[in-house]
């Protein structure tokens, strides 16, 4: 075999092997959604969005982790936290097409550097079902008691 027929069998052995991997990369639980998050801004009175990437997940386990990257806080210094750090979520799930999630008692707690507690909850809750469009209603609870209870209005002026 001459060196040009090796290095053309070598080179389309190799261009086989990366097509392969990125077919088998975008097929694979590694892909990622796009999500966006809300939050209230230090800097104006307009709610402030994020674009964050997360792993492609379905259902309750979608919305545990989305939930729980909510938790954790905006990634821009200039956007405020929903709930005092060391909140958790403690419990999620959904039944019938409604969300039920329990936070911890952190969350209960009004902060420096965090949404008054009515305000964290309206945004909690509008975040969900805006990347959530299939659940009916959204309960939430801190402590295992329902918080500002289902038909309650949430507005962040409020």
């Amino acid at each position: 075999m001459s060196r040009k027929s090796i290095f053309l069998a070598v080179s389309l052995f190799l261009v086989a092997g990366i097509s392969l991997f990125f077919y088998l990369r975008k097929n694979s639980e590694y892909d990622s959604v796009r999500r966006i998050f809300v939050f209230e801004s230090y800097d104006t009175a307009e709610k402030s969005m994020e674009v964050r990437y997360l792993h492609k997940k379905d259902g309750e386990e979608a919305v545990r982790e989305f939930v729980e990257e909510l938790l954790l806080g905006p990634e821009t210094d200039r956007y405020i936290r929903l709930f005092p750090y060391g909140t958790k979520l403690i419990s999620c799930f959904i039944r019938d097409g409604v969300l039920y999630t329990d936070l911890s008692e952190e969350a209960a707690l009004s902060m420096s550097g965090t949404s008054e507690t009515y305000k964290a909850c309206a945004l909690l809750r509008e975040n969900v079902m805006q990347n959530f469009g299939d659940l009916k209603d959204y309960r939430i609870f801190m402590m295992g008691n329902e918080v500002y209870a289902s038909g309650t209005t949430f507005g962040a002026d409020s």
